[in-house]
């Protein structure tokens, strides 16, 4: 009910994300070029993961590219994961860049964290995000 209400309210843009995890994800604007987006999912070891990112972006001039479609962000991660009773926590920085084609967006993406529980050591994650964005 709650994410039927969020659909319906605010511009949220649901999709699936393909990488280091994989799963499904939701993308909620703050403004213009500024967004959160969060995603659930799975890795192909049997491992469970949920992470947010908080990003700014921009747009990038490209030839032959309409201006607005094609752009940047970077932003910082928080993501939790867990596999066989075992939980890592972790947080950094996430970066990509998007085109997006109504009704579609896509986006590639890279994070490079820092895991600080249970232990430290640097991790890094990414992948291709495709989105529903509705018309413009």
């Amino acid at each position: 009910m709650f994410l039927l209400f969020a659909l319906t309210t605010v511009k949220v843009s649901p999709g699936i994300y393909l990488g280091t995890p994989t799963g499904l994800t939701l993308r909620v604007p703050v403004k213009k070029l500024t967004w959160v987006d969060g995603m659930a999912g799975w890795y192909a070891w049997g491992g469970v993961s949920v992470h947010a990112n908080f990003v700014f972006g921009n747009y990038m001039k490209v030839e032959g590219i309409e201006q607005g479609n094609f752009y940047y962000y970077l932003g910082g991660r928080g993501a939790v994961w867990g596999w066989s009773g075992e939980l890592d926590i972790a947080g950094g920085f996430v970066g990509g860049i998007g085109y997006s084609i109504a009704p579609f967006d896509f986006s590639f993406e890279v994070a490079l964290l820092m895991r600080v529980y249970p232990s430290v050591s640097p991790e890094t994650a990414g992948g291709i995000a495709i989105r529903w964005i509705g018309e413009k």
